[in-house]
């Protein structure tokens, strides 16, 4: 099941996670305005979204500075892709592994969320039970 984990923009910054699955945390994120009524931010792909290679809102330094905690417990970033979403603005997206698992890696999504100073990180598998609704790696 992803976890969407809200940010707020100090860096590094604390992190409070909170699973999408009991429903009041959805209707506790819909009254902040963090999410919409079936809305857990950017797709998971780029898709045909322009990639950015310098942006000046500081999406993309908050966002790498989470690199710095993932190595530290042990996650190590395989591909990051940094696009512009119509609906969210700058979006960071990163295959993340562990290394020593053998399975496969993962998605991390991060963007700030709109009309918010706020961050927030979506993590999900690109491998799910539902063929359908597995991602493929990110590309170059």
């Amino acid at each position: 099941m992803p976890l969407q984990v809200y940010l707020p923009p100090a860096s590094p910054p604390a992190v409070q996670a909170r699973a999408s699955v009991p429903a009041a945390n959805a209707v506790d994120a819909q009254a902040d305005g963090v999410l919409g009524p079936d809305d857990f931010g950017p797709p998971p792909a780029p898709g045909t979204e322009v990639r950015l290679t310098t942006e000046p809102a500081g999406v993309v330094a908050h966002c790498d500075a989470m690199q710095t905690v993932m190595a530290k417990r042990g996650l190590k970033v395989i591909r990051k892709v940094v696009s512009q979403n119509a609906q969210y603005g700058v979006v960071w997206r990163a295959d993340i592994t562990t290394p020593g698992y053998s399975g496969p890696p993962f998605r991390m999504t991060c963007w700030r969320i709109p009309g918010h100073t706020d961050y927030s990180i979506f993590v999900r598998p690109l491998e799910m039970f539902d063929g359908s609704q597995s991602i493929h790696p990110l590309g170059p």
